[in-house]
C-alpha cells in the first residue's frame, strides 16, 4: 500500500514540488525567529493567557496590531506550547508544511507531467522564489492559498460540501479567499452552502475550547471590528500606493476605481452567469484584483499569484484556440518572470514600499487584463449560444 502511494504520480509531484521548495528556501534564507514569527507566537501567547491579542498589540500602532482570527492566535499559540524549547523543528514543520499545501493545492490543477515547451522552467522557477519570498518570512500565504485551491478544485468536481468547508477555512486563516467563498455562495448549491455553514462553526468552536464562549465571542468580536478598520491603514503595495510612489498618484487612483468596478461585475457576474466555469483564469482574475485592491497587499501577499505562473500556462497550452496556444503561454511566462524579476533587482525581499516593487503590480494587472478578456469573451459567448438557442426553439 506504501509503495503504491508514493508510485503515484500525483503524489509524488507533491512531493518532489514541496521538497524542492523546501530545500530552496533552507539553502537561500536558513531557518531561524524573525521578527514576523515572533510576532505570531507573541500573538497566540497572549491567546492562550487568556488575554486579547487585538488590543494588547495595539501597543505597536494600527498598521502592526494582530489583525488574525482567534482560530489563528490558538494555532500560534499552541505552536508556542509544543515547540518552544525546539524552534527550529517549529520552523522546519511550518515551512514543510506551507509548501506541502501549496504544491498539493496546485497540482490539483494543472499535471506538471505533461509535456510542454521548454520554457515552462522559468513559469516554475518564478513560482518557487515567489514561494520562497513569503515563507522566507514565515507568513501564512502557502498555507492559504493550497487550501484555497483544493476547496475550488473539490467545488469543480462536484465535492460541494468539502469545498465550502476548505474556502471558509482558508478564509477564517487570512480573509482573502472570501472573495471566492461568497462568489460560490450565489450559485446556491445546498451542499456548499452546509459545507460553509460546518467549516463557520468548526473554526468558531474551536478557539472557544480554550478561551470559553464568552471570550471566544469578544475575540470575534475584536477580529471582526479589526478587519473592517484595516482600510484604514497605511497601504503598502496595492496599485494605488505602487503608481503614487512612481510619481503617478492620479492615475493610481483612477486605476483602483476601474479595477474595483470591473472585478466586482466581471468576478461575480461570471460565476453568477456561467455553468461550466472555466475555473483557472476565472481564479487567476479574482487573485490577481485582490492584490491589485487590498491596501494589505506586500512582497510577500503575491505569493497567491505564484500558482498561476503553471497552472495559466498549461491552461494555455490546452486551449483549442491555436493563438492562444501557441502565443499565451509566452505572455503568462513573461508576466511570472516580471514579477519574480524583483528578487532580483533587489535582493532584500521585505522591501514592499521599494519603487521598483510597482513590476509586481504590473505583472498583476497583466494577468488581471489577461484573463479578464477571457471570462468577458466566453461570457459573450455564452449569451450569443443563448440567443440562438432562444431563436431556433420551436414557439410554443
Amino acid at each position: 500500500m506504501l509503495h503504491r502511494f508514493f508510485q503515484s504520480s500525483f503524489w509524488t509531484q507533491v512531493f518532489v514540488v514541496a521538497l524542492f521548495a523546501f530545500a530552496i528556501h533552507v539553502l537561500l534564507q536558513g531557518l531561524g525567529l524573525n521578527i514576523v514569527m515572533r510576532y505570531y507566537l507573541m500573538s497566540g501567547n497572549y491567546f492562550m493567557e487568556g488575554a486579547d491579542p487585538y488590543k494588547a498589540t495595539e501597543q505597536f500602532g494600527a498598521p502592526n496590531s494582530f489583525k488574525y482570527s482567534p482560530l489563528f492566535a490558538l494555532l500560534f499559540g499552541g505552536m508556542a506550547r509544543l515547540f518552544g524549547a525546539a524552534p527550529l523543528l517549529l520552523l522546519g514543520l511550518w515551512i514543510l508544511g506551507g509548501v506541502f499545501l501549496f504544491a498539493w493545492g496546485l497540482r490539483r490543477w494543472c499535471d506538471l507531467a505533461v509535456p510542454a515547451p521548454f520554457y515552462v522552467v522559468i513559469a516554475a522557477l518564478a513560482a518557487l522564489l515567489d514561494l520562497v519570498l513569503s515563507t522566507g518570512a514565515y507568513q501564512i500565504n502557502a498555507i492559504v492559498i493550497g487550501v484555497m485551491l483544493l476547496g475550488l478544485a473539490e467545488y469543480r468536481d462536484g465535492r460541494c460540501f468539502p469545498a465550502g468547508a476548505l474556502l471558509m477555512l482558508a478564509a477564517n486563516l487570512k480573509v482573502y479567499p472570501v472573495i471566492f467563498l461568497a462568489a460560490l455562495l450565489l450559485r446556491f448549491r445546498w451542499k456548499y452552502w452546509l459545507g460553509a455553514l460546518a467549516g463557520g462553526v468548526v473554526v468558531f468552536i474551536l478557539p472557544a475550547l480554550h478561551a470559553g464562549w464568552a471570550h471566544n465571542i469578544d475575540l470575534h468580536l475584536s477580529w471582526a471590528r479589526t478587519v473592517l478598520h484595516v482600510t484604514g491603514d497605511v497601504r503598502i503595495l496595492d496599485i494605488t500606493a505602487a503608481f503614487e510612489r512612481a510619481g503617478f498618484a492620479l492615475l493610481g487612483v483612477v486605476l483602483n476605481k476601474v479595477v474595483f468596478v470591473i472585478s466586482l461585475v466581471v468576478f461575480y457576474a461570471y460565476a453568477i452567469a456561467i455553468k461550466r466555469m472555466d475555473w483557472r483564469p476565472w481564479i487567476t482574475f479574482g487573485i490577481a484584483a485582490m492584490l491589485l485592491l487590498s491596501p494589505r497587499s506586500e512582497v510577500y501577499t503575491y505569493a497567491m499569484l505564484a500558482p498561476a505562473y503553471l497552472y495559466m500556462f498549461y491552461w494555455c497550452g490546452e486551449s483549442k484556440n491555436g493563438f492562444v496556444k501557441k502565443c499565451a503561454p509566452v505572455i503568462v511566462t513573461l508576466l511570472a518572470a516580471a514579477s519574480a524579476s524583483c528578487r532580483f533587482i533587489d535582493p532584500d525581499w521585505g522591501h514592499s514600499e521599494n519603487k521598483i516593487e510597482i513590476i509586481r503590480v504590473f505583472s498583476s494587472l497583466g494577468f488581471w487584463i489577461f484573463t479578464g478578456a477571457i471570462l468577458v469573451v466566453s461570457m459573450y459567448a455564452s449569451l450569443r449560444e443563448k440567443r440562438e438557442a432562444a431563436r431556433l426553439s420551436p414557439a410554443p
